[in-house]
């Protein structure tokens, strides 16, 4: 069923006829599909490309509700070439690309070449020839990779097909140069015939190198020969014989119109027929039979017209069954359409009472949710209310307990601090009486040496009780008399350290004497200071500092 034998058509078409009947008994749908694929492929080779188009389809159909992809490449396959036969090249690339994409993916990358390659002879039929060399080259690649030698040397010679239609003729011969060893060293005559006819081709219309071209045109002949492909050998024949007039040697011109006219009752093609009497009008104008060649001309232009009135009729006759075929597969398409729309409509009908019945319930499921929700929130707040009051009036009375206990430290550090004051004073005042006293000694002593070792070792005791007194007492004070000294400063700015000092020894109620002490400074300059603070701070004689300090 793979290969279809082109000389028993009518027989393989009645074969596979009965097999399709079997398999549609037995529902063997996989057998239906191959039947229906295979009598299209008949049906192509027959030219009944309507009637190939229908079992294509009828195949696709099949494929597709059963799900055979693998199968389905094939199919859609098929109808582009039916439809690139039809010359309705929207259609067969659409189909292509289609194939293409099945085939990636499936994987299938042994076929990818050829359905790129088809891509390519449907773009550049519809004057695309730079996309077309994109595709045709993309199809080499895959050939390149699969070891595809037939394929890489088709390619070639379809890539030289669009550098001629660019008019890049050099590029042109090189690939089919490229095709033609391939073809060479397979054996394959027939390609290698064709592909060096297409070299004659390009090297006389071309290139203009005559002398080239007779020598691919006798290799042409050569191999078509062997084979024995008579219209092809025509076609070379009369090639041959366009060289030979441009190069007005019409003797040989005329020899291989003879070979021609020999091989003509084997010959099935019009074109090559009607092509046939054209040249030999002109050798006869060229040998000065104007007669004949007027004949021969007229002969040519008759054939040609009826071709194409032929070519016409049948084209008229293939768009009126394409658009029959169209409009069945329209109102099939309609009818299937509306069936949908029914079933469509049930379904959705049956969707929106479902739906809101859905909605009304959730709905109701929401609603209870959320007012469960709502209460067990505000039993939550409320629990968290009360929790909060209860940890603030904990939180409160521990910070009430613990400022008294800071404050009865302060008091007691501060008290201390006094203490510590006041016995500095006292010490300073007994080292006063006892420096006083050792004078008196000091006095009696005849050794001045002596007496001035002496003097030294009071200034030293002195020194040591004073200063160094002071320093750590103001250094153990200081960190209690901060507050303090930031609030006197919200009433007057700019007090000096000193001007601070004086004012938190007054605030300890101690006297100018004391204060001198602690200062190591003369009790009148004491008061003098005492005045100074007095006036910086707008407190009255009648007031009193120590008060004052005391209440801040």
């Amino acid at each position: 069923m793979n290969q279809i034998n082109l000389f028993q058509l009518d027989s393989a078409e009645s074969s596979l006829n009965k097999a399709l009947l079997i398999y549609e008994t037995e529902n063997d749908v996989s057998g239906q599909v191959d039947c229906q694929n295979a009598l299209g492929l008949t049906a192509y080779y027959k030219q009944n490309l309507i009637v190939a188009e229908k079992y294509y389809r009828k195949a696709i159909e099949l494929a597709e509700r059963n799900n055979f992809q693998k199968r389905l490449t094939e199919s859609f396959n098929n109808l582009g070439l039916v439809f690139y036969s039809r010359h309705l090249y929207d259609s067969a690339l659409q189909y292509f690309h289609t194939t293409l994409l099945l085939k990636k993916k499936l994987n299938q990358t042994k076929s990818i070449a050829s359905t790129l390659s088809n891509i390519g002879s449907v773009t550049g039929r519809m004057g695309l020839h730079e996309e077309a060399l994109r595709y045709h080259k993309e199809s080499l690649v895959w050939d390149v990779k699969n070891n595809n030698e037939k394929g890489k040397a088709r390619n070639y010679t379809n890539i030289s097909n669009e550098f001629d239609k660019l008019e890049q003729y050099d590029s042109a011969v090189i690939y089919l140069k490229k095709a033609l060893a391939i073809f060479k060293e397979m054996d394959n005559k027939v390609e290698a015939a064709r592909v060096q006819y297409n070299l004659g081709h390009n090297y006389f219309k071309n290139l203009n190198l005559p002398e080239l071209a007779i020598k691919y045109y006798r290799s042409s002949i050569e191999n078509f020969k062997e084979v024995d492909f008579y219209n092809e050998m025509h076609q070379v024949y009369l090639s041959l014989a366009e060289v030979y007039l441009v190069l007005d040697l019409n003797d040989k011109a005329g020899l291989y119109l003879d070979s021609a006219m020999f091989i003509d009752s084997q010959v099935n093609s019009v074109e090559s027929r009607y092509r046939y009497h054209l040249i030999r009008s002109n050798y006869l104008q060229a040998k000065g039979e104007y007669s004949n060649a007027l004949i021969e001309y007229k002969q040519f232009v008759n054939m040609r017209d009826s071709m194409n009135f032929h070519q016409q009729q049948a084209r008229i006759q293939e768009l009126e069954m394409s658009y029959e075929n169209e409009r069945k597969e329209k109102e099939r398409q309609l009818i299937h359409k509306s069936e949908k729309i029914d079933d469509l409509s049930h379904q959705l009908y049956w969707s929106v009472i479902i739906s809101i019945l859905l909605l009304l319930l959730i709905s109701v499921i929401y609603y209870l949710f959320r007012m469960k929700k709502e209460r067990n929130l505000r039993a939550t707040q409320q629990e968290l209310h009360h929790s909060q009051q209860h940890l603030m009036q904990e939180k409160y009375k521990n910070l009430q307990l613990e400022k008294e206990k800071l404050d009865k430290d302060l008091e007691s550090r501060k008290q201390e601090l006094v203490n510590q004051a006041l016995i500095l004073i006292e010490k300073n005042n007994l080292f006063e009486e006892l420096r006083t006293d050792f004078k008196k000694l000091t006095r009696k002593v005849d050794h001045p040496l002596l007496k001035t070792e002496l003097d030294k070792l009071i200034q030293d005791y002195m020194y040591k009780i004073n200063v160094q007194g002071r320093n750590n007492l103001e250094e153990q004070a200081t960190p209690y008399l901060t507050d303090f000294y930031h609030k006197l400063e919200q009433q007057v700015c700019g007090l000096t350290e000193s001007e601070k000092r004086l004012a938190s020894l007054l605030r300890s109620e101690l006297t100018s004497k004391e204060v001198a002490i602690m200062l190591g400074i003369e009790p009148k300059s004491v008061d003098m200071r005492r005045y100074r603070l007095r006036k910086k701070l707008g407190i009255s004689s009648e007031d009193s500092l120590t008060e004052f300090f005391k209440s801040l």
